[in-house]
């Protein structure tokens, strides 16, 4: 079989491995925020704290543990790289949510202050 490995720098399944740990990472993340409770009731800042809190960092750490162990069981990450590996993946997801979820809460207040001044 040909090997891709020396044309992308891993493997097919370190990429299939990375994919679905961002996928769970996501949809783990949905269902943690949708048990504590209803949007609607909370203002700007508690969604973002919401929001930042608990869903980057739930988000972040599924998709690290999961893509980070696909790169070590794929020999391309090393045991002794592990944890400052998985720290780099977790603080470059963190902040890649919280600056996508920035523009997302925006959007939402603009979108409540037009409805509402709207609506008076």
């Amino acid at each position: 079989m040909f090997d891709l490995q020396p044309f992308f720098g891993s493997t097919i399944q370190a990429a299939v491995g990375i994919g679905v740990g961002s996928a769970l990472g996501a949809i783990i993340a949905t269902l943690a925020l949708r048990t504590l409770g209803p949007w609607g009731e909370l203002s700007i800042f508690f969604r973002a704290l919401k929001l930042g809190t608990f869903g980057a960092v739930i988000s972040a750490t599924v998709n690290a543990a999961i893509g980070v162990g696909s790169l070590y069981f794929s020999d391309i990450v090393p045991i002794s790289d592990f944890a400052k590996t998985w720290a780099r993946w977790v603080v470059g997801d963190s902040v890649g949510i919280f600056l996508f979820s920035s523009f997302v809460l925006l959007y939402y207040m603009f979108r409540d202050h037009e409805y509402y001044r709207a609506a008076s």
